[in-house]
């Protein structure tokens, strides 16, 4: 009987490994677990084979307390999550490179990509916890990165929205941006697509059904710019019914914009897609020509070039910018008085 148990654990642990690497069909999968353990399987029918995996994929899911699910468009199961006996709690010096990893490669589209499947996969071998962990651990001063992090995410809100995603169920909650008053949070209800970490922060990409304002005006039906999980309130956050995968129909934004020469002797960084890059200028300045599906993201990282960066088009993206420049200068030109709080105006005079 010791033998049974334990050859249908062992059996149940390597079909759980094989789901980790990638979705597979039921006939994959026995063959695959056939590869290491000959003798699984050898049952005296088909009828009897399938019995015999189904009890072993009831293993995967109420004893090793994995969730997979059956994929239909796919027709292949898919592990949505590995469970608590196959993950593992990293070192405080592993999580900080995995946040350094995660920081330095996610800003550029194209190398998010390709480390995406990468970063998905890490996701699941560790606990949520330390997944919500990132969002505040420190990378070494040397490495040279910002990190901005200044709340944190409330764990409800954490599961719920993971949840959501993987389970695809659309998710209401209440949404305090930064652009209008705490008190005065937007309602929204969404359907979440994935989460990613980017700069300190984790983002939700979500296709946005409908937000309500405090005044009554709502809007809807369109992808919205990134939600920061920290910025999603745990209070009244309600799961809803499920809804079918929508492709989104990528817009691609032209942007255009000019980097200084002390800019262009450092090397031009790949921030966007299709980048072509001119010859410098009389002055040395060179124009560069991309494209986003993002324009939020190209206004963050074009304005973190300061006075080294003139952003040519698109017009919503240039006026954004010069909004900015005009508040800046309006704030600096203040005189110094009044800029400093009050116990540091006498060490000017």
């Amino acid at each position: 009987m010791l033998d049974r148990n334990w050859d249908a654990l062992k059996r149940a642990l390597l079909i759980l490994r094989f789901l980790r690497q990638e979705p597979a069909g039921k006939t994959a999968l026995i063959r695959l677990v056939q590869e290491v353990m000959p003798d699984a399987y050898r049952e005296e029918n088909e009828k009897a084979q399938s019995r015999t995996f189904e009890r072993d994929l009831d293993n995967v899911r109420y004893r090793l307390e994995a969730m997979v699910a059956w994929d239909a468009g796919l027709r292949q199961y898919v592990l949505q999550e590995a469970g608590p006996f196959v993950q593992a709690a990293l070192p405080d010096e592993a999580l900080s490179g995995l946040a350094f990893l995660m920081d330095s490669f996610t800003t550029s589209e194209e190398i998010q990509e390709v480390i995406r499947p990468l970063l998905h996969w890490v996701g699941q071998t560790i606990p949520h916890s330390q997944m919500r962990q990132l969002s505040h651990q420190k990378v070494p001063l040397q490495v040279n990165i910002r990190r901005i992090s200044e709340h944190d995410i409330h764990p409800v809100v954490w599961e719920k929205v993971i949840y959501a995603i993987r389970q695809r169920r659309i998710v209401e909650f209440f949404y305090t941006s930064p652009h209008h008053e705490r008190s005065e949070p937007r309602r929204h209800t969404v359907e979440p697509y994935e989460h990613y970490f980017r700069n300190g922060h984790f983002y939700l990409k979500a296709y946005c059904l409908r937000w309500v304002a405090p005044n009554g005006f709502e809007d809807g039906k369109f992808w919205a710019n990134p939600y920061r999980l920290d910025y999603i309130l745990p209070d009244d956050l309600v799961l809803l019914g499920t809804f079918v995968h929508r492709e989104k129909r990528t817009r691609m934004i032209p942007i255009r914009y000019k980097l200084s020469p002390h800019i262009v002797r450092g090397g031009i960084s790949r921030y966007f897609a299709d980048m072509q890059v001119s010859q410098p200028d009389a002055d040395g300045w060179v124009e560069v020509n991309a494209s986003t599906d993002n324009e939020f993201e190209a206004y963050r990282t074009l304005l973190a070039y300061g006075d080294q960066c003139v952003v040519l088009a698109p017009p919503g993206l240039v006026d954004r910018l010069r909004q900015v420049a005009e508040s800046l200068h309006n704030f600096y030109a203040q005189s110094p008085q009044t800029l400093l709080p009050a116990n540091e105006t006498e060490q000017v005079r």
